[in-house]
């Protein structure tokens, strides 16, 4: 290694160091071509998808894109590991045969990036919560943007927590995709 890429590295870990301090790992922006390049991109992938989903899902999704539109380099790849890892075991609203594209398999899709925390809900009523629709789409969208925060933060350690959370990520999300499968087969 030379001596250059010795230095490259430690600069690297002084603008995104690995320690459990508040906000490290995410960097003021640098108001270059590229950043808005990225931004405007970010923008209309968001807006896209804006007539497609609740407003609870697209917070979840504006959490995921703010993450990687401000994260430092190892959060990016965080990012860009754990999101599909979430979202990714709720293919099967695509591609099932159950239901028709109708009313309800369209409300599922709408809601797609809260599903992640679709069992916080379910535990509140199980407990004796009285929570409507609005209710129990806020908290499952604030456990999807939690859980997501917290396993980006984890994966930033270094190569293999990376690996262990996306791999904890999938499996927790679909032990999860099947309780929504069967909520949505009952429907």
């Amino acid at each position: 290694m030379h001596a250059s890429d010795r230095q490259a590295c430690d600069l690297d870990s002084q603008n995104c160091p690995t320690t459990w301090a508040p906000l490290q790992g995410y960097e003021r922006p640098r108001f270059d071509l590229n950043f808005f390049a990225l931004l405007v991109g970010l923008a209309a992938f968001w807006v896209a998808l804006a007539p497609w989903l609740t407003w609870h899902s697209l917070g979840v999704l504006a959490v995921f894109l703010l993450t990687f539109l401000f994260g430092c380099w190892r959060t990016r790849w965080a990012t860009l590991a754990i999101a599909p890892s979430m979202v990714i075991p709720y293919a099967w609203i695509f591609f099932n045969q159950v239901h028709p594209w109708n009313d309800y398999r369209r409300q599922w899709l709408a809601q797609l990036f809260e599903l992640p925390g679709v069992i916080t809900p379910i535990v509140a009523r199980a407990q004796g919560g009285s929570g409507g629709a609005l209710q129990d789409g806020l908290t499952a969208a604030v456990t999807a943007a939690l859980l997501f925060l917290l396993l980006v933060t984890g994966a930033r350690i270094n190569r293999q927590w990376l690996l262990a959370m996306t791999f904890l990520s999938l499996n927790l999300n679909l032990l999860n995709s099947l309780v929504a499968w069967g909520i949505y087969k009952q429907g």
